[in-house]
């Protein structure tokens, strides 16, 4: 996936070069001054993004811990009710009630570990968002300060970093077609009239 992610990045640099090579030839003009990042590297060395790995391992290890401790109690659970039945200590009734509760417990750890999973990621992006943001706001710097044209991510293969002349959403979205089958006007469109079948003599 990496390595996608970096030819993609590679790909789109090529393209603006090729682009600008035969702008030079048609004629003089300023050249693209194109530059990469890599978002893992920099996160990697970040003390602030390690600040945020290690405070968010913390949080996942007690989750962890506690999913471990519902596991192992669901464990000895089936294991009681398993000695129990071979022993022939149960009665069909007492068997099927302690059955039912151990399902219901099972689903219980089931809800809370998809529970906790969806709170790892959300817990993860509000951690790192700042650490984001700062490095996002340190990239447009070195952009605008260096003069560079675009800034690609090398794992992504995302732009980081445009000049607005680049920016051609607003052109695109000035000549979207209309929907087909979809009137544009406003106007209503007007009734036909009705031709009543002649009454039979």
């Amino acid at each position: 996936m990496r390595i996608t992610a970096i030819c993609t990045a590679v790909t789109a640099m090529m393209v603006f070069a090729a682009a600008n090579a035969s702008a030079q030839i048609v004629g003089p003009g300023p050249q693209l001054k194109i530059g990469y990042i890599n978002s893992a590297e920099i996160l990697e060395k970040y003390s602030c993004a390690k600040d945020a790995e290690t405070r968010l391992k913390n949080e996942l290890d007690k989750w962890g811990l506690e999913v471990q401790n519902r596991e192992t109690e669901l464990k000895a659970l089936q294991e009681q009710l398993e000695k129990q039945d071979k022993a022939g200590l149960l009665s069909m009734a007492t068997k099927k009630e302690l059955a039912d509760s151990l399902q219901k417990k099972y689903a219980s750890y089931q809800e809370y570990g998809q529970k906790k999973q969806a709170e790892a990621v959300t817990r993860r992006a509000e951690l790192f968002k700042p650490v984001e943001d700062s490095v996002n706001k340190l990239i447009q710097k070195v952009g605008l300060e260096e003069n560079y044209d675009i800034i690609f991510d090398a794992i992504n293969g995302r732009v980081v970093y445009a000049l607005p002349k680049y920016d051609l959403t607003a052109r695109i979205v000035d000549i979207l077609p209309p929907c087909s089958g979809v009137k544009t006007t406003g106007k209503p469109e007007p009734k036909k009239d009705v031709v009543q079948p002649k009454k039979k003599k």
